[in-house]
């Protein structure tokens, strides 16, 4: 994908995940073949990360629409969005696949709960300036501000 800004394999490496300079869509595509097996399309501006959960069940894409979504990646459908007050950066799975953090500029980090029904957001920092902008998972503790 020409202006790729961040990639993610599945757990199996059989598919690649993209997250465009200049759309507002992620892209899922077959690695052996190249071929798109289908859009992360519900975005309404850039989408800055994309993330697949160790478990293999879930997308993840961050926007400067300052939502998340997550979404079922056997089929690319939206299952729901996480919402900010500010453009999300980033987004990290815990190894577990239950949880994801998420970085926004709108100065906070959140630690969601995921499940088939949905996100909870259980664990949100204070704001902070600057804003973190990322998050990401070390072993079982969280790191935020990259």
């Amino acid at each position: 994908m020409p202006g790729a800004l961040r990639t993610a394999f599945s757990p199996d490496g059989k598919r690649l995940a993209f997250a465009g300079l200049d759309t507002d869509a992620g892209v899922v595509v077959d690695v052996q073949s190249g071929k798109e097996i289908f859009s992360l399309e519900d975005h309404e501006d850039h989408v800055q990360d994309v993330d697949w959960s160790p478990d293999g069940r879930w997308i993840a894409t961050s926007s400067f629409d300052a939502t998340v979504g997550i979404w079922d990646a056997r089929t690319g459908d939206l299952r729901f969005s996480l919402f900010h007050d500010g453009p999300v950066g980033d987004a990290d799975w815990s190894s577990d696949s239950g949880r994801l953090v998420t970085g926004s500029s709108d100065g906070r980090d959140t630690v969601w709960e995921i499940t088939r029904a949905g996100g909870k957001g259980f664990s949100r920092s204070p704001p902070r300036t600057p804003a973190p902008g990322c998050a990401a998972w070390l072993s079982r503790r969280m790191a935020t501000g990259c």
